[in-house]
């Protein structure tokens, strides 16, 4: 009856369902579909508080206040979802961001900042609520309250250092710059101090940072840190040239860089990270053959890089040589092969 959309019927019958097992949901929550598709809204939120006092799940409740203030009845939703918030236990986390995202689309400011200030309170190991709230507050012109939520993230305990660096990624996501230098630096100290490895994402976040305070000569220096770091991972390393070479074409030094490269590598034996770097600043200043050709002189010293493969497909595809393409395809799916993936 509910497919055929014979409404009345189908509400009829469910009620009969509900009437011999009172405690089944699926045809509490059939009546209520039923009930909002043919518009009784006052019926269908009875039905919903029928449900909330068998099942008083939070899902139940959020649904329904977002029922009441579709339809004008504001202060009813607004009851039931403070009482949700006020009983919130630690499992009720993902309920209360469920609740801030409902106030702020409510444009009620105060109540998604309490919604996101018990999350906190609820879940006091672990930062992502504090970033929220400290977002929260921004958005309400509070800085220095975003602010002081923020360092809590110092307080929680733990790996100082890895708190540190999760402070700075906060600092470096809202533009400020020089706290965010400071927080990573404190982290990669911390590290070396301990003499345990620092994480390549916050060497990483640390070039980021000055590159995006336009302090190239410290940005450089950082991303050849990753460089150093990036052993085993060939899409960070030349994600690291990639910077270091725009940061020479900042300095319009690129072709000055190119020289000495291609002095590198052309000696004997061959520096092949002079190599790679002289492929990455010949694509910038965009001389395609010369970079495709020192790529095939790269893959002739030290074969079976799929990365520099796959790039050197590309770069043909760029300059048009389909065949060159084709070939260097072949090539790709036997190294690929032989790393144990997919055939191409």
């Amino acid at each position: 009856l509910d497919a055929l959309g014979r409404d009345a019927e189908a509400v009829a019958a469910y009620r009969r369902a509900i009437g011999a097992r009172p405690r089944d949901l699926e045809g509490r929550l059939g009546e209520i579909r039923v009930l909002l598709r043919s518009g009784d809204i006052d019926a269908a939120i009875e039905s919903y508080r029928a449900l909330i006092r068998i099942a008083p799940r939070p899902q139940h409740v959020i649904a329904l206040a977002e029922l009441l203030e579709a339809h004008g009845r504001r202060d009813e939703a607004l009851a039931i979802t403070d009482r949700l918030v006020s009983s919130a236990r630690a499992a009720d986390v993902s309920t209360l961001d469920a609740l801030a995202a409902l106030f702020s689309r409510w444009h009620d400011d105060a109540r998604a900042t309490r919604a996101l200030s018990r999350r906190a309170e609820l879940s006091p190991l672990d930062p992502v609520p504090l970033v929220a709230l400290g977002d929260q507050l921004l958005a309400l012109g509070d800085q220095e309250g975003a602010l002081r939520t923020f360092r809590r993230i110092l307080s929680l305990g733990g790996d100082e250092a890895a708190a540190h660096a999760a402070l700075g990624a906060v600092y470096l996501d809202h533009d400020r710059l020089a706290d965010a230098v400071t927080e990573l630096e404190t982290a990669i100290r911390l590290r070396r101090e301990r003499g345990t490895p620092v994480e390549v994402e916050t060497l990483r976040l640390l070039a980021t940072t000055h590159e995006r305070a336009s302090d190239q000569a410290r940005a450089e220096a950082a991303w050849r840190e990753v460089l150093a770091a990036a052993e085993g991972d060939p899409s960070l390393a030349r994600e690291a040239r990639e910077h270091i070479v725009s940061s020479w074409a900042r300095g319009r030094a690129l072709d000055a860089h190119i020289a000495s490269l291609r002095a590198a590598f052309d000696a004997t034996p061959p520096d092949l990270e002079a190599g790679r770097f002289l492929v990455e600043a010949l694509r910038r200043r965009r001389d395609l053959a010369l970079a495709v050709s020192t790529l095939r002189r790269l893959d002739e010293l030290a074969p079976g890089d799929v990365g520099a493969l796959e790039l050197l497909e590309r770069l043909e595809v760029q300059r048009g040589d389909l065949s060159g393409a084709i070939e260097v395809e072949g090539v790709l799916g036997h190294a690929s092969m032989a790393l144990g993936g997919a055939p191409r």
